[in-house]
This record gives C-alpha cells, sequence and structure tokens, in this order.
C-alpha cells in the first residue's frame, strides 16, 4: 500500500494507472500522426541533451 496526500493506493493500482497513461500517450501520438521524423527528432534532442548535461 502506497499512501499519496490522503489516498492509499494498492502496487497494483499504481502499475494500473501507469500503464493506461502510456497506453493514452500513444494512442496520442499516434492520433496526432507523430511520424519517425518526428521521434528521430526528439530522440536526437534527447542525446544532445545528455551529452551536455
Amino acid at each position: 500500500m502506497v499512501q499519496v496526500f490522503a489516498l492509499t493506493f494498492d502496487l497494483g493500482d499504481i502499475i494500473q494507472m501507469l500503464g493506461d497513461s502510456v497506453r493514452v500517450f500513444a494512442a496520442k501520438l499516434y492520433e496526432t500522426g507523430v511520424g519517425t521524423s518526428e521521434i528521430r527528432r526528439m530522440l536526437t534532442g534527447r542525446e544532445l541533451y545528455a551529452e551536455t548535461t
């Protein structure tokens, strides 16, 4: 059991919520038509940022 503010969650509930969030995020990316070039730009940006820190 995990308590966040006044709410108590079971670990299984937390994993379920995170899984649902990932699925919703992936669906939104698909709906908006994010293509491979946009994903490639995002990954390149992450790599460049990681090199600067």
